[in-house]
């Protein structure tokens, strides 16, 4: 696997429950983007460690965090389609998958 690349609206979810992390509880957002940074290269390595999910994607939910990777396998990348908050309505980024 080459690269871990994000969709941007999966960037921009990524990015947001970085920052509100981190307003919630300093030291929490660098926390989390540790642990994403964590699981890009877990992606890297194993790109089928994540469990199937919907329309083909894999899901890899980070620990102590109520967050998922929603990815797909490509050939030589993963692609994030969503940084998935749990409590957010299942399959919302469905219409990213083109």
């Amino acid at each position: 696997m080459k690269s871990v690349v994000y969709h941007r609206d999966a960037e921009s979810e990524y990015l947001a429950a970085v920052l509100w992390s981190e307003r919630e509880r300093p030291g929490r957002g660098l926390r989390l983007d540790a642990l994403v940074l964590k699981a890009e290269q877990q992606l890297l390595k194993f790109p089928r460690s994540g469990r199937v999910f919907l329309r083909g994607t894999r899901r890899l939910v980070l620990a102590r965090f109520p967050y998922s990777l929603i990815y797909l396998v490509e050939a030589d990348r993963c692609t994030i389609v969503a940084f998935a908050h749990a409590k957010k309505r299942p399959g919302y980024w469905k219409e990213r998958l083109g």
